[in-house]
Protein backbone atom coordinates (compact mmCIF):
# COMPACT_ATOMS: atom_id res chain seq x y z
CA UNK A 1 0.00 0.00 0.00
CA UNK A 2 3.18 2.77 0.90
CA UNK A 3 4.70 1.46 -2.43
CA UNK A 4 1.00 2.47 -4.52
CA UNK A 5 1.18 6.01 -2.77
CA UNK A 6 4.34 7.05 -3.12
CA UNK A 7 4.21 6.08 -7.01
CA UNK A 8 0.93 8.40 -7.06
CA UNK A 9 3.22 11.55 -6.49
CA UNK A 10 6.50 10.15 -8.01
CA UNK A 11 7.28 12.45 -11.09
CA UNK A 12 8.25 9.15 -12.90
CA UNK A 13 4.54 7.99 -12.16
CA UNK A 14 3.56 6.72 -15.69
CA UNK A 15 6.68 4.69 -15.99
CA UNK A 16 6.02 2.75 -13.36
CA UNK A 17 2.31 2.41 -13.54
CA UNK A 18 3.29 0.50 -17.08
CA UNK A 19 6.17 -1.33 -15.75
CA UNK A 20 3.76 -2.51 -13.29
CA UNK A 21 1.24 -3.98 -16.28
CA UNK A 22 4.13 -6.03 -17.26
CA UNK A 23 6.17 -7.15 -14.34
CA UNK A 24 3.54 -7.35 -11.85
CA UNK A 25 4.85 -5.32 -9.31
CA UNK A 26 6.64 -2.08 -8.72
CA UNK A 27 10.60 -1.86 -8.25
CA UNK A 28 12.16 -0.89 -5.45
CA UNK A 29 14.68 0.83 -7.44
CA UNK A 30 13.71 2.37 -10.58
CA UNK A 31 17.21 2.90 -12.09
CA UNK A 32 17.80 -0.71 -13.31
CA UNK A 33 14.80 -0.60 -15.34
CA UNK A 34 15.23 2.78 -16.70
CA UNK A 35 18.70 1.76 -17.97
CA UNK A 36 17.17 -1.11 -19.49
CA UNK A 37 15.08 0.14 -21.26
CA UNK A 38 17.81 2.75 -22.71
CA UNK A 39 19.18 2.19 -25.94
CA UNK A 40 22.09 3.32 -26.92
CA UNK A 41 20.95 6.01 -29.55
CA UNK A 42 19.51 7.51 -27.07
CA UNK A 43 22.80 8.80 -25.27
CA UNK A 44 25.11 9.43 -28.06
CA UNK A 45 29.00 8.42 -28.69
CA UNK A 46 29.86 9.90 -25.18
CA UNK A 47 27.64 7.82 -23.25
CA UNK A 48 29.38 5.15 -20.59
CA UNK A 49 28.38 1.13 -20.73
CA UNK A 50 26.02 1.28 -17.51
CA UNK A 51 24.06 4.35 -18.86
CA UNK A 52 22.41 2.20 -21.96
CA UNK A 53 20.65 -1.47 -21.88
CA UNK A 54 23.54 -3.76 -22.93
CA UNK A 55 25.04 -4.60 -19.91
CA UNK A 56 21.59 -5.77 -18.51
CA UNK A 57 20.95 -7.47 -21.60
CA UNK A 58 24.14 -9.70 -21.06
CA UNK A 59 22.73 -10.10 -17.40
CA UNK A 60 19.44 -11.09 -18.71
CA UNK A 61 20.19 -13.33 -21.14
CA UNK A 62 22.14 -15.36 -18.95
CA UNK A 63 19.02 -15.41 -16.15
CA UNK A 64 16.86 -16.07 -18.98
CA UNK A 65 18.85 -19.05 -20.17
CA UNK A 66 19.12 -20.81 -16.58
CA UNK A 67 15.49 -20.31 -15.79
CA UNK A 68 14.47 -21.75 -18.98
CA UNK A 69 17.19 -24.45 -18.70
CA UNK A 70 15.94 -25.37 -15.43
CA UNK A 71 12.23 -25.22 -16.35
CA UNK A 72 13.05 -27.49 -18.96
CA UNK A 73 15.10 -30.06 -17.12
CA UNK A 74 12.97 -30.43 -14.16
CA UNK A 75 9.35 -30.80 -17.44
CA UNK A 76 10.97 -33.47 -19.59
CA UNK A 77 12.83 -35.76 -16.98
CA UNK A 78 12.94 -38.35 -20.02
CA UNK A 79 14.75 -36.16 -22.99
CA UNK A 80 18.17 -36.01 -23.68
CA UNK A 81 20.14 -32.80 -23.68
CA UNK A 82 19.95 -32.49 -27.69
CA UNK A 83 16.57 -32.39 -27.38
CA UNK A 84 16.34 -29.59 -24.27
CA UNK A 85 18.90 -27.91 -26.44
CA UNK A 86 16.41 -27.68 -29.47
CA UNK A 87 13.51 -26.72 -27.03
CA UNK A 88 16.02 -23.84 -25.60
CA UNK A 89 17.67 -22.97 -28.78
CA UNK A 90 13.87 -21.98 -30.40
CA UNK A 91 12.38 -20.33 -27.01
CA UNK A 92 15.44 -17.83 -26.79
CA UNK A 93 15.58 -17.01 -30.49
CA UNK A 94 15.77 -13.44 -31.37
CA UNK A 95 12.32 -13.75 -33.33
CA UNK A 96 10.82 -15.62 -30.71
CA UNK A 97 11.66 -12.80 -27.79
CA UNK A 98 10.77 -9.98 -30.24
CA UNK A 99 7.70 -10.97 -30.45
CA UNK A 100 7.18 -11.90 -27.16
CA UNK A 101 8.66 -8.10 -26.48
CA UNK A 102 5.91 -6.68 -28.71
CA UNK A 103 2.88 -8.38 -26.93
CA UNK A 104 3.92 -7.09 -23.84
CA UNK A 105 4.33 -3.50 -24.57
CA UNK A 106 7.98 -3.29 -23.81
CA UNK A 107 8.88 -1.97 -27.31
CA UNK A 108 6.46 1.48 -26.14
CA UNK A 109 8.83 2.02 -23.02
CA UNK A 110 12.07 1.73 -24.76
CA UNK A 111 13.78 5.41 -24.87
CA UNK A 112 15.91 5.74 -28.27
CA UNK A 113 16.88 8.12 -31.08
CA UNK A 114 16.08 6.33 -34.54
CA UNK A 115 14.36 6.72 -37.76
CA UNK A 116 11.80 3.94 -38.75
CA UNK A 117 14.60 2.94 -41.25
CA UNK A 118 17.17 2.64 -38.90
CA UNK A 119 15.44 0.83 -36.27
CA UNK A 120 16.65 -2.75 -35.34
CA UNK A 121 14.55 -5.50 -35.52
CA UNK A 122 16.44 -7.29 -32.29
CA UNK A 123 15.56 -3.82 -30.08
CA UNK A 124 11.92 -5.76 -28.69
CA UNK A 125 14.03 -8.56 -27.32
CA UNK A 126 17.04 -7.02 -26.57
CA UNK A 127 14.92 -5.00 -24.13
CA UNK A 128 13.34 -7.96 -22.85
CA UNK A 129 16.46 -9.62 -21.80
CA UNK A 130 17.54 -6.23 -20.03
CA UNK A 131 14.52 -5.96 -18.18
CA UNK A 132 14.81 -9.43 -16.63
CA UNK A 133 18.90 -8.43 -15.59
CA UNK A 134 17.18 -5.13 -14.12
CA UNK A 135 14.76 -7.33 -12.24
CA UNK A 136 17.29 -9.66 -11.29
CA UNK A 137 19.30 -6.77 -10.06
CA UNK A 138 16.55 -5.06 -8.18
CA UNK A 139 14.77 -7.78 -6.81
CA UNK A 140 17.27 -11.17 -7.08
CA UNK A 141 17.02 -14.68 -8.71
CA UNK A 142 13.84 -15.91 -7.50
CA UNK A 143 11.60 -13.04 -8.41
CA UNK A 144 13.43 -12.70 -12.01
CA UNK A 145 12.60 -16.16 -11.95
CA UNK A 146 8.91 -15.71 -11.32
CA UNK A 147 9.14 -13.17 -13.50
CA UNK A 148 10.29 -15.38 -16.46
CA UNK A 149 7.63 -18.42 -15.76
CA UNK A 150 4.50 -16.31 -14.93
CA UNK A 151 4.79 -13.35 -17.53
CA UNK A 152 7.18 -14.80 -20.31
CA UNK A 153 6.87 -18.89 -20.17
CA UNK A 154 3.12 -19.58 -19.11
CA UNK A 155 1.62 -16.79 -21.06
CA UNK A 156 3.75 -16.85 -24.52
CA UNK A 157 5.46 -20.33 -25.05
CA UNK A 158 3.73 -24.09 -26.54
CA UNK A 159 5.94 -26.36 -25.75
CA UNK A 160 4.32 -28.83 -27.53
CA UNK A 161 3.80 -26.93 -30.68
CA UNK A 162 7.55 -25.72 -30.23
CA UNK A 163 8.35 -29.77 -29.96
CA UNK A 164 6.60 -30.56 -33.21
CA UNK A 165 8.17 -27.78 -35.26
CA UNK A 166 10.73 -27.98 -37.86
CA UNK A 167 13.36 -25.63 -36.61
CA UNK A 168 15.48 -23.95 -39.64
CA UNK A 169 18.83 -24.41 -37.43
CA UNK A 170 20.54 -22.26 -40.11
CA UNK A 171 18.51 -19.31 -39.00
CA UNK A 172 19.19 -19.99 -35.95
CA UNK A 173 22.98 -20.12 -36.20
CA UNK A 174 22.42 -17.16 -38.01
CA UNK A 175 21.00 -15.24 -35.07
CA UNK A 176 22.91 -17.25 -32.38
CA UNK A 177 25.92 -16.10 -33.98
CA UNK A 178 25.23 -12.49 -34.31
CA UNK A 179 23.86 -11.61 -30.62
CA UNK A 180 27.02 -13.57 -29.54
CA UNK A 181 29.61 -11.78 -32.05
CA UNK A 182 30.89 -15.43 -32.37
CA UNK A 183 32.53 -15.78 -36.36
CA UNK A 184 30.63 -18.48 -37.97
CA UNK A 185 31.03 -19.77 -41.74
CA UNK A 186 30.08 -22.74 -44.41
CA UNK A 187 32.51 -23.53 -46.57
CA UNK A 188 32.53 -25.80 -49.26
CA UNK A 189 34.96 -29.19 -48.37
CA UNK A 190 34.13 -30.88 -51.25
CA UNK A 191 31.89 -31.47 -54.35
CA UNK A 192 31.25 -34.40 -56.70
CA UNK A 193 32.04 -33.83 -60.77
CA UNK A 194 28.44 -35.54 -62.01
CA UNK A 195 26.11 -33.20 -62.92
CA UNK A 196 22.68 -35.04 -62.56
CA UNK A 197 23.99 -36.64 -59.05
CA UNK A 198 26.05 -33.36 -57.83
CA UNK A 199 26.40 -34.15 -53.65
CA UNK A 200 28.25 -31.29 -51.75
CA UNK A 201 30.19 -31.48 -48.45
CA UNK A 202 30.05 -28.31 -46.39
CA UNK A 203 31.92 -27.59 -43.28
CA UNK A 204 30.58 -25.43 -40.64
CA UNK A 205 33.67 -23.47 -39.28
CA UNK A 206 33.70 -21.65 -35.64
CA UNK A 207 36.44 -18.91 -35.11
CA UNK A 208 38.21 -20.34 -38.30
CA UNK A 209 38.09 -24.00 -36.88
CA UNK A 210 36.08 -26.86 -38.07
CA UNK A 211 33.21 -28.19 -35.76
CA UNK A 212 31.16 -30.19 -38.01
CA UNK A 213 30.78 -31.35 -41.47
CA UNK A 214 27.78 -32.42 -43.82
CA UNK A 215 27.15 -34.10 -47.05
CA UNK A 216 24.01 -33.76 -48.97
CA UNK A 217 22.23 -32.68 -52.45
CA UNK A 218 22.53 -29.44 -52.15
CA UNK A 219 24.17 -27.01 -49.95
CA UNK A 220 21.87 -25.38 -48.26
CA UNK A 221 20.66 -28.98 -47.09
CA UNK A 222 24.17 -29.51 -46.01
CA UNK A 223 24.58 -26.28 -44.18
CA UNK A 224 21.09 -27.28 -42.32
CA UNK A 225 22.46 -30.51 -41.41
CA UNK A 226 25.71 -28.48 -40.19
CA UNK A 227 24.00 -26.31 -37.64
CA UNK A 228 21.74 -29.16 -36.51
CA UNK A 229 24.70 -30.89 -35.50
CA UNK A 230 25.37 -27.69 -33.29
CA UNK A 231 22.57 -27.20 -31.66
CA UNK A 232 21.65 -30.97 -30.98
CA UNK A 233 24.91 -31.53 -29.43
CA UNK A 234 24.87 -29.22 -26.26
CA UNK A 235 28.26 -27.85 -27.30
CA UNK A 236 27.15 -24.38 -27.94
CA UNK A 237 27.69 -23.12 -24.65
CA UNK A 238 31.31 -23.63 -24.86
CA UNK A 239 31.86 -20.99 -28.32
CA UNK A 240 30.68 -18.26 -25.98
CA UNK A 241 33.36 -18.39 -23.72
Amino acid sequence: MLRSITVLFSKDKQFLTRLRKITGFFPAQIAPYKTALTHRSALGSGSKPGEYNERLEFLGDSVLGLVISEYLYDKFPADHEGTLTKIKSAMVSRKTLNGIAENMGIKELIIMKLGQEDFPLSIGGNALEALIGAIYVDKGLAVASKFVIQKILIPHYNIGEIMKSDENYKSQLIEWSQKHKIKTIFKVLAESSEEHQRVFKIGLFIKDELYSDATAKSKKEAEQECAKKLFLSGDIEKWQN
